[in-house]
């Protein structure tokens, strides 16, 4: 059994959280430059991990980000969740699967998709 935070939230909520959190609503300059400094992961899902936020520029492994690295997390339990946001805090993503992924097939898909939603152009 894995740990969790025991907290409830939409990806609503996700979206407006890391918004403001890499936006500098949530903690000052100081803090969140001590939150963005991280250590080298062994991890499939991060390559770096700080402050309760992971640095990700390849999603378990897979397909590198086209727009860079996303900073953010990655739930693993019964529902698998990624939430990210680039570092100007301009873009989000959050998917959730109803599901543990377990499957290279799921995760590649998983990856493919985020990339897709985060690096998206938007029409101006």
């Amino acid at each position: 059994m894995a740990a969790a935070g025991g907290l409830i939230s939409t990806a609503d909520d996700l979206t407006r959280f890391l918004a403001a959190l890499l936006g500098g609503e949530v903690v000052g300059e100081p803090s969140l430059r001590e939150m963005l400094t991280t250590v080298p992961t062994e991890w499939a899902e991060s390559q770096g991990y700080g402050l309760g936020i992971e640095q990700v520029e390849s999603l378990m492994g897979f397909d590198v980000s086209p727009c860079g690295r996303a900073w953010g997390h990655i739930g693993l339990g019964p529902v698998t969740t990624v939430a990210f946001t680039t570092p100007d805090a301009k873009r989000q993503v959050v998917l959730m699967a109803n599901a543990m992924l377990r499957s290279d097939a799921a995760w590649s898909a998983l990856n493919g998709a985020t990339w897709s939603v985060l690096c998206s152009k938007l029409s101006p």
